[in-house]
């Protein structure tokens, strides 16, 4: 069984390594904004932004990700405050999270 420490410590290197996915950035975008129909064709929001405008769209994604990650790095860091590691292990845990900022 995987040790709580070496839990939070693979989860941090998840953190590390995080990127939104271009499903999550697709599903924002089309599920605040409504599809478009030309004649008998259905264009989605996201593929009209990436098309049009990638820079827009790469500005979402960056967005979407910067919240994720923020998210993410709370849980962790909470994670750490609430297990019942040692003093040295929650501060070499922290340590090790400041990295993700």
């Amino acid at each position: 069984m995987e040790s709580k420490k070496q839990y939070i410590l693979n989860e941090i290197e998840k953190l590390k390594k995080f990127e939104a996915s271009v499903e999550d950035v697709d599903d924002l975008i089309d599920g605040t904004h409504e599809k478009v129909r030309i004649f008998e064709m259905t264009f989605y929001p996201s593929q009209i932004l990436k098309e049009c405008d990638e820079i827009a769209y790469n500005e979402v994604r960056n967005e979407l990700e910067s919240n994720q990650i923020d998210m993410l790095y709370e849980q962790i860091e909470e994670e750490i405050e609430n297990s019942d590691l040692s003093e040295e292990e929650k501060d070499f845990l922290t340590e090790e999270l400041k990295w993700c900022i």
